[in-house]
């Protein structure tokens, strides 16, 4: 027992000593533990401050060298550059310039730098070069314009009509009623600004379709572009009337000059057909039919040219293989399609004009038999001009559309030079007396301002327009 109590001790002891070694061991490591941790920060805050001092302009001396080495390269290479082009510009006498002679060094720096520059910008330029676009011809470019006026996307042009300015009655002094139009009455003014004489076109709000309006507008607006038509300098409205302010034609009309001359020869005839031709291709090629092409609405100018006028019933985007269902016009010009209810193109206004061309050679409508409906060509007719009238007055369409196509080829018109034509290098046949002439006792009578007193302006939307002569 007693030794048993004594081994129990013994090793209670050796716990014991264990236990204090281990714990002697522990205090031992934690204490180096915190001088380590005090020497790491004791090292932290002397001695690095003092290495990053010593690394700092070494440092910084780097930076500077990758910030200012390369150009420093670079000006040397272009100071070099400039050298050899100097040298080079001194060496090819051939190549210097007088004003180079005599130049100071400092000048040829600075325009070998300056040609420098310019090789380096071209040499920037990509390698493969972008084709050129083609310029659009005047008459596609017209087409373009319109195009957008249909779609309401009507860009400014320069020199065309323009909302940039307005234009009221108080401008225009009145005289005297000219003739009466599809919905409305015209009259002769003088613009107190510019002193023109202008013809004013009033069309009554009461009577007035909007649609018809706007498409008038509009087509004055494109007539700008042809010497056949006739031209609008603005267009404005008041409170109960519409106003087409248009230039003042002296001429007269194509009726007008019918009664007075009698029928005309067959030379007369084929200019003043020729010149009509050149307008009605004009709107056609712009998706334009007149629909009411008759004697009374094809003027004279003061030259004696003929000019298209009264846009009144014209239809707009007939282009090519459009069709129409409606009846518009004067009955005696009517196409038969027209007069029948059935669905028509563009060559409806070359009957008219077969029409007019029967009535200017024999001062009477042509005549039709009553069991085939064909026309009855007169025995005076040559055989050209037969031929002509026989395909303008078809009363089949489609073949009437087909001729019209390569009108201008027809042996009837093979006097023509249509090129000077359209240049108005051709003598008209009749020339009207000049305006001074007729107008020399206008002013006298009283201004008919009773027919147009002024209202209460009103805008409506897309219709006013000043031409750029105006402004």
């Amino acid at each position: 027992m007693c030794s048993r109590k004594i081994n129990r001790n013994n090793s209670k002891i050796n716990m014991d000593l264990g236990s204090s070694k281990r714990m002697e061991n522990g205090f031992r490591a934690r204490v180096f533990a915190v001088f380590r941790n005090i020497k790491r920060k004791i090292v932290s805050v002397f001695a690095l401050p003092a290495q990053e001092e010593s690394e700092e302009p070494n440092v910084r001396a780097s930076i500077e060298h990758q910030r200012t080495g390369y150009p420093r390269k670079r000006k040397l290479e272009e100071s070099s550059s400039e050298e050899r082009y100097i040298k080079r510009r001194r060496t090819q006498s051939d190549a210097v310039t007088p004003s180079e002679k005599g130049a100071t060094s400092a000048e040829l720096h600075l325009q070998a730098e300056n040609n420098l520059q310019e090789d380096r910008h071209q040499a920037s330029w990509p390698l493969t070069k972008r084709a050129k676009k083609r310029k659009r011809s005047a008459d596609e470019d017209s087409l373009v314009k319109y195009g957008k006026r249909l779609k309401g996307e009507e860009s400014p042009n320069e020199s065309g009509p323009s909302e940039s300015a307005t234009v009221s009655l108080n401008r225009f002094d009145f005289y005297k009623f000219l003739g009466a139009g599809s919905f409305g009455k015209v009259y002769l003014a003088k613009d107190k600004i510019t002193g023109k004489w202008v013809a004013v076109k009033m069309i009554k709000k009461e009577y007035a379709d909007e649609e018809n309006v706007m498409s008038e507008r509009r087509i004055l607006e494109l007539a700008q572009d042809c010497a056949f038509l006739t031209h609008a300098y603005a267009a404005f409205q008041t409170e109960d009337a519409i106003y087409f302010v248009m230039e003042y034609v002296s001429g007269g009309t194509l009726e007008d000059l019918l009664i007075e001359k009698g029928p005309l020869d067959i030379n007369s005839t084929r200019i003043l057909a020729a010149e009509i031709v050149c307008g009605l291709k004009f709107l056609h090629s712009r998706g334009i039919v007149h629909r009411d092409l008759k004697p009374e609405n094809i003027m004279r100018d003061s030259a004696g040219h003929m000019r298209i006028a009264d846009f009144g019933l014209a239809v707009e985007g007939m282009f090519e293989g459009q069709r129409i269902k409606s009846c518009a016009g004067t009955r005696d010009y009517m196409a038969p399609e027209v007069k029948s209810y059935k669905e028509y193109e563009t060559s409806v206004d070359y009957w008219s004009l077969g029409v007019i061309i029967h009535e200017m050679l024999t001062e009477e409508k042509p005549k039709f038999s009553w069991w085939a409906e064909k026309f009855k060509c007169p025995e005076s007719f040559s055989p050209e001009t037969k031929d002509f009238m026989e395909k303008l007055l078809c009363r089949d369409p489609d073949t009437r559309q087909e001729f019209v196509r390569c009108i201008k080829d027809h042996p009837f018109f093979t006097s023509i030079d249509w090129v000077a034509l359209e240049a108005g290098e051709i003598e008209p046949p009749f020339i009207p007396p000049p305006m001074e002439e007729q107008l020399k006792h206008c002013e006298e009578e009283f201004p008919a301002k009773s027919s147009v007193t002024p209202g209460q302006e009103r805008s409506l939307t897309g219709l006013s327009f000043v031409c750029q002569e105006w402004q």
